[in-house]
């Protein structure tokens, strides 16, 4: 009796292993399959085209390659923030200068002054003074214009 347990003992024994070894094999199987498939997956969406493929891929760093469409706009913004505040300024020059031009030109557009080289070379003084008919006033923006088509 106490064999029979025994062997009865073992031969579970036997059975539980052969069961566990089967499981492990399966598991492995299941395991390699599962990898290959990722791997399958990974190297589909390496070939897959996404949309960074479609649109380009314009590296923001500054490369020392020729300059083309793509990598022509990567040069420009090196991938940094824009100094706003030394654009601000520059603007502000920009529009400073226009309008110191501005007045300039307006300063210099005088009737005494305006004559042309070929009539300077001639030997012809600028007209020190234009007399204006003081019954008909003459408006200021007319003046320029009138002033303007002498210079030319």
């Amino acid at each position: 009796k106490n064999i029979e347990e025994n062997q009865h003992s073992t031969l579970e024994k036997l059975y539980y292993r052969v069961y566990r070894e089967k499981n492990l094999i399966k598991n492995n199987f299941e395991r390699i399959s599962k990898t290959s498939f990722d791997k399958r997956e990974r190297i589909d969406s390496s070939k897959r085209k996404t949309a960074m493929d479609i649109n380009g891929k314009i590296p923001l760093v500054k490369t020392f390659m020729r300059t083309n469409e793509r990598n022509s706009a990567s040069k420009q913004k090196l991938n940094r923030k824009p100094n706003l505040k030394s654009e601000a300024i520059s603007k502000i020059k920009k529009e400073n200068e226009t309008i110191r031009a501005l007045y300039q030109d307006i300063e210099t557009l005088s009737l005494s002054d305006s004559i042309s080289d070929d009539e300077e070379r001639d030997g012809k003084k600028a007209p020190q003074s234009i007399e204006l008919l003081n019954d008909k006033p003459i408006q200021k923006s007319d003046f320029l214009q009138r002033n303007y088509d002498f210079q030319l």
